[in-house]
This record gives structure tokens, C-alpha cells and sequence, in this order.
């Protein structure tokens, strides 16, 4: 997992039929093998806030999620909480 490999298994966690878990580049594919044609991708930041909920809002906070957007976006495969993909069908 720590490689961003998250392998299909017999049992366990990654069962073949549970939810099943994405890498960036594993999206990509999915997507591609499905006939999608993708338009656009961003990632989205780390909502910190959310972990400091009395703290959410305050300068500190902030300054984290922002850090957080700009690196998800400028390295989605290291930084990104989530990733968001407009496609299309080819």
C-alpha cells in the first residue's frame, strides 16, 4: 500500500468483492478502459478543519488547507485527499 498498490485478494481488506480502493493512476485507467475520455482532473486538499472543528475558520487552519490544496494539486499523487474528474464518454 505504501507503494500506491492496493492489491485484490481472495479475503481481507481488499477482497475482490468489497469497495475496492484507487490509486490516481488506477482511476485513470479505470476510466480509459471504460470508454471515458477525461476533460479535466483536480484534486482537493486535506479539509483540516474538519479534525479541529473549534479551530475551523482561524488563520492557522486556513494557511494548513491552503497548503494542503496547492501541494494535492501540484503533486496529486502524493498529496491529494480525493481527486475529482469531469469525462466524458468517447
Amino acid at each position: 500500500m505504501l507503494r500506491g498498490r492496493f492489491p485484490q485478494e481472495d479475503r481481507g481488506l481488499f477482497d475482490r468483492t468489497h469497495v475496492r480502493f484507487y490509486t490516481y493512476d488506477g482511476w485513470m485507467a479505470l476510466l480509459r478502459q471504460a470508454g471515458f475520455t477525461v476533460e479535466k482532473e483536480w484534486a482537493s486538499g486535506v479539509p483540516v478543519g474538519l479534525r479541529f472543528p473549534k479551530r475551523q475558520g482561524t488563520v492557522p487552519v486556513r494557511a494548513a488547507e491552503r497548503l494542503s490544496y496547492v501541494s494535492a494539486n501540484l503533486w496529486k499523487r502524493m498529496f491529494a485527499f480525493q481527486f475529482v474528474v469531469r469525462a466524458r464518454a468517447s
